[in-house]
């Protein structure tokens, strides 16, 4: 389901997202982890407050993820129709130069449009598409990618030792917080 969906992709067909991924671990680990606790011991379990906090922050992470992150096509769209803008001038009548300044864009946008065709036209790959920014591995992403797997593995866990849904610490969900807000932050500054 993940490879023929596009559920984990930002488009169809597309790179896998890190936001959607996230959402999708927590969300699955939560609902399997309560149905687990329900069909082994016929109660129906507790959901703590904390694991809804993780599921929240998980939410956010992927809506604003989805908000900042600009399509690939449509970042391409952008990226030529500056480029002919810039390209047209000197062919205009009556001629126009450009300066230095819009110069170096054209050679900018060249670059970005390089780096986006290229980004592209590689093949998904999901673990590297969830650890790279369009220019390689990013620690931010790492980052993300490390602590939600560690939880994933400590709430499985906690789960299977005590038949009940874990607690996490107020200090645990702001380092979750503090990480997923840094991933956003830089995703302002991602190129693909």
């Amino acid at each position: 389901m993940v490879r023929s969906t596009s559920l984990l992709r930002d488009a169809p067909g597309g790179h896998y997202s890190l936001g959607r991924t996230q959402m999708a671990f927590r969300g699955l680990l939560v609902f399997l982890g309560w149905l687990a606790v329900w069909v082994l011991t016929q109660t129906l379990e507790y959901i703590p407050n904390q694991t809804l906090m993780l599921m929240g922050i998980s939410a956010v992470t992927g809506v604003a993820a989805a908000f900042i992150g600009q399509p690939p096509a449509d970042r391409l769209a952008t990226l030529k129709a500056e480029a002919d803008a810039l390209r047209a001038k000197p062919a205009a009548s009556p001629p126009v130069a450009l300066t230095p300044a819009e110069h170096v864009r054209l050679a900018e946008i060249d670059q970005d449009l390089a780096r986006v065709q290229a980004f592209n036209a590689r093949p998904a790959a999901f673990w590297r598409d969830l650890c790279d920014d369009g220019n390689g591995p990013s620690v931010q992403r790492v980052q993300v990618v490390a602590w939600t797997l560690a939880l994933g593995v400590v709430f499985v866990f906690s789960i299977a030792s005590t038949m009940a849904m874990p607690e996490f610490s107020q200090t645990l969900l702001l380092l979750m917080g503090l990480s997923n807000g840094t991933y956003l932050g830089f995703k302002f500054s991602e190129k693909a």
